[in-house]
C-alpha cells in the first residue's frame, strides 16, 4: 500500500513538472519572439527549449533511479544477508543433531539418521 501511495505521488510531482514546463514556455512566449526577432535560427531555438524542458526531468528521472539502485541493493543485500544465516543455521543444527544422536539412542520428534 505505501508502494502505491509513493507511486501516485511521484506521478503527481512528474505531471506538475511538465505542466510547470507548459507554463513557462507560454509566459515566456514573448521573450522568445525576441530572440528570434534578433536573428536566432529556429532550429537553435528549439534546440534551447528542448535542453529547458528536459533538465529537469531528467535530473528527476536520474534521482529515481539512484534510489531504484540503492533499493534493489539494500534488497539483495538484506536477502543474501538472511540467506546465508539460514544456511549457517541449517549447518550448526545439523551438526549438533548429529552429535546428540551419538550419545543418545533416538530422541522423539529427532530426525532418524541410517
Amino acid at each position: 500500500m505505501a508502494y502505491a501511495g509513493m507511486g501516485v505521488t511521484l506521478f503527481v510531482a512528474v505531471a506538475s513538472l511538465i505542466v510547470s514546463t507548459i507554463g513557462g514556455l507560454f509566459e515566456r512566449r514573448r521573450s522568445l519572439y525576441t530572440l528570434r526577432l534578433g536573428g536566432m535560427r529556429l532550429g537553435q531555438l528549439k534546440r534551447l527549449i528542448m535542453t529547458e524542458s528536459l533538465v529537469p526531468l531528467l535530473s528527476v528521472l536520474a534521482s529515481l533511479v539512484c534510489h531504484w539502485g540503492v533499493g534493489w541493493y539494500r534488497l539483495h543485500y538484506n536477502l543474501l544477508r538472511l540467506a546465508q544465516a539460514n544456511a549457517l543455521t541449517t549447518v550448526l543444527c545439523h551438526r549438533w543433531w548429529g552429535a546428540h544422536r551419538r550419545h543418545h539412542r533416538h530422541l522423539p520428534g529427532a530426525p532418524m539418521v541410517r
